[in-house]
């Protein structure tokens, strides 16, 4: 689940930074919150268990720019973060996911616009924090 939210976070950061996607894969409202089902179903053997292999290496893919900053500032924000910490942020009112099954029900995709408005208002509320 940790994962999960993990990527989550860095995609819809990367979307209000960059307006760009981070990931190509569909994300959609499930019970416990976002889920991207491929990523899901490669990993769901671990259940809550440490991942013990490893996966692709994409680091070759991501640019040392802005991109690469705000996955470092996901990471450094959430990442020592377990999975149902993860999920309740996640669940926040307003928040993709729950627009997302307000208006569509469970299992619906959340749209990569209503992530970027939501995380650019995320992201610019954390920059003005850190330069407090």
């Amino acid at each position: 689940m940790q994962l999960q939210k993990l990527v989550y976070l860095c995609h819809g950061w990367v979307l209000g930074g960059t307006g760009e996607a981070l990931i190509m894969d569909r994300i959609e409202a499930w019970e416990y919150g976002p889920v991207i089902p491929n990523l899901y179903h490669h990993y769901k053997k671990y259940r809550g268990n440490a991942i013990n292999e490893e996966g692709m290496d994409h680091s070759n893919r991501i640019e040392e720019g802005i991109t690469g900053f705000l996955i470092d500032e996901v990471l450094k924000k959430y990442g020592h973060n377990d999975g149902i910490s993860l999920s309740s942020i996640t669940h926040e009112e307003g928040s993709p996911w729950d627009m997302t099954i307000r208006k569509h029900g469970l299992g619906a995709v959340i749209q990569n616009d209503i992530m970027e408005k939501y995380y650019t208002r995320v992201l610019l509320k954390h920059l003005e924090e850190s330069d407090a």
